[in-house]
């Protein structure tokens, strides 16, 4: 995102990213449980996602920590 923030509009690249890390939740939610988040809030994604997979190891809390980034 930092290399292409002065060929393009940051805060456009921003957005999409935000949008790529909701639909991968979404499939993720999808493949796991058959769910998808209903909540419009981004937020809501990584709670969501905690939510319907098993958080066994600290790798996994690591990476739903990391998904809260977006």
């Amino acid at each position: 995102m930092a290399e292409l923030a002065d060929e393009f509009s940051g805060n456009g690249i921003a957005v999409l990213c935000i949008h790529a890390a909701i639909a991968y939740g979404d499939a993720i939610g999808i493949l796991a449980a058959g769910k998808k988040s209903k909540s419009g809030d981004h937020r809501d994604a990584a709670p969501f996602l905690a939510s319907v997979i098993p958080i066994r190891t600290a790798q996994d809390k690591a990476a739903i920590d990391r998904f809260r980034l977006f």
